[in-house]
């Protein structure tokens, strides 16, 4: 971005605008709108997960496990995502010590959910993200997907990766520049 002018500009250097200019602000994420039906099937993968525990599957949950109601996302490596039936999304990351925190923002909540609903069998959660605003702009990236194709991230397995440019919500507040189609921008 040229000194002292808001309009982002292309170069072969940097081809691509910022996903998230710091000028435009981000609504924080309220929690996910749950149905009930969604609600009770998260309470029947609780009991689940609940019941897995008590037999020492696994052998660590954190203690929102027990204070909320609350289904496991994913647990390890120091880090813990957990999704509360009130719809919201907590995290932790007991390797460090730190307290719990309830995501607001709706980066941290798409890529925790994009990332770990089809874990626990629940995929439509996707469905529930923010909507692209008035403001927002299709993912360049993923185009609107939430997805980088496993030709684009070299994964080994094959695997689709969490857009790592919108972090799964399949928008950005970026806007396209005028010279988006010019040569300045590589090829997909």
């Amino acid at each position: 971005m040229a000194e002292g002018v808001g309009v982002w500009q292309a170069t072969a250097e940097n081809p691509w605008p910022r996903p998230w200019p710091e000028s435009v602000p981000l609504t924080p994420c309220a929690a996910l709108p749950l149905t009930e039906p969604l609600r009770e099937r998260l309470r029947q993968i609780r009991e689940h997960q609940m019941a897995e525990h008590r037999a020492g599957r696994p052998q660590l949950v954190c203690g929102v496990f027990y204070d909320e109601e609350v289904v496991c996302l994913r647990a390890g490596g120091g880090h813990a995502a957990y999704l509360g039936t009130d719809g919201r999304v907590h995290y932790e990351n007991y390797g460090e010590g730190f307290d719990k925190v309830v995501l607001t923002d709706p980066r941290d909540v798409a890529s925790t959910i994009v990332k770990c609903s089809a874990d626990i069998g629940v995929p439509e959660l996707i469905d529930l993200l923010p909507a692209r605003p008035a403001n927002g702009f299709v993912c360049r990236l993923c185009e609107g997907s939430r997805w980088e194709s496993p030709a684009s991230t070299g994964d080994p397995d094959g695997r689709p990766w969490c857009c790592r440019r919108c972090r799964g919500l399949g928008w950005t507040l970026a806007e396209p520049s005028a010279a988006a189609d010019s040569d300045a921008f590589p090829p997909r």
